[in-house]
This record gives structure tokens, sequence and C-alpha cells, in this order.
């Protein structure tokens, strides 16, 4: 969470952004706003198999944001990905949501959207070494990530770069090949859930 320090009655409060984009009001003690946080998170539990009306993917790859309507548009993101060094792409579901009466009232009671995010696929990819990183995230922000439990050596840090240059590193006995990690991102958009070729740990 990112937040900004201002004065409340005396007391230090915290602006921070969080589910989706959603920003809390700034004016609020740090008591409120962790039990805030915690009941949003419940309602996002009771609420993360909620029927919605549409459901299209968006893949965010080079800092921007691609509508993917077919395996095609895919493909073709995935095959300029192939020819980096290093590349990092996320596929996200967008859900266009009805929200339930509890919804609205709990999210317009704190000044929150309505969260329109459902399931996403994130891969790392290292070209130079034929290695990448998957990781999951469930509609209820439950996190999970590629394992190899084939693995044998020394486990070795394999090093991943972002799209802003940032650096990340993961051990080798958590990274797949390149076609398993591209294979895996086609799965989840023609099922619309993690495959079992992956071997997964949870965060």
């Amino acid at each position: 969470m990112r937040g900004d320090a201002e004065q409340f009655n005396g007391r230090e409060a915290k602006t921070a952004t969080f589910y989706h984009g959603s920003s809390f009001p700034s004016r609020c003690p740090l008591p409120v706003f962790a039990h805030v946080i915690s009941s949003v998170r419940l309602l996002r539990l009771k609420t993360s198999n909620r029927k919605f009306n549409e459901m299209r993917y968006v893949l965010d790859f080079d800092e921007q944001d691609y509508l993917i309507e077919s395996s095609k548009d895919l493909a073709r993101h995935l095959e300029v990905a192939r020819q980096r060094e290093y590349a990092d792409l996320w596929l996200t579901q967008k859900l266009d949501v009805t929200p339930t009466r509890l919804e609205k009232s709990v999210y317009g009671l704190f000044g929150l959207g309505i969260p329109n995010e459902g399931k996403s696929l994130g891969i790392l990819l290292n070209n130079v070494l034929a290695k990448a990183f998957v990781i999951f995230v469930a509609d209820d922000d439950t996190n999970f990530h590629s394992c190899n439990p084939n693995y044998r050596g020394n486990d070795e840090k394999i090093y991943f770069y972002f799209g802003n240059g940032e650096r990340d590193e993961n051990l080798a006995s958590e990274c797949v090949t390149i076609d398993e990690a591209i294979s895996e991102m086609f799965y989840f958009f023609e099922n619309h859930e993690k495959s079992e070729q992956i071997c997964w740990l949870k965060d």
C-alpha cells in the first residue's frame, strides 16, 4: 500500500490505494483504517463468486493495456515478448459487474469503487536463460507461484526485469520453461483458471 501522512485530530493518519485503484478517504486514524480493510477483505471473500454480465481480458505489456479478444491477439503479443531478453506480461479478467445491495452499501459507505477485476496470471520471461516465473492471483486475492519439483542442482537466483526497468529475482527451483509459461497463459485465457500442468505454491 502507498500512503501519505497527515494530521487527524493530532494523530497521524494515512491514505492508501488498494483494491484495484480505489482510494480510501484520507481522514481516518489507523485503527479504523485497519478495521475497514478487514471488512472489505471479508466482503470480497463473500462476493468473489458473484455473477457478472460480461468478462473481458486485458493484457498489461510494455506498460500498456491491450484488449485480448482471441487467442490470435494473445499470440501476437507473446511472440513479441519472445524476442526480448526480458519481458513481463499480466493477463487480467475485467468484469462488467452488477453490484449487490451489500456491495453498494459497504463500498459506497467508504467511498470505494466496486472491484471489477477477477483472476489474473502474470509471467516473467528471461529469454537469455530460457526461464520463466509464473504468478496466478485468484479472485479472492490468493496468490500462487510456479515451482519445479524436478529441479536438481544449486538453487541459484534467476533475474527478471520489468518494463519499467525494475529487477526481480526468483529461485531456479521456482522457474519453468518459456514454453510452459506461455502455454499456461493460453490455458488461462481459454479456460479462465490456472492449469494443473504447472506445480503451484501458495504464497
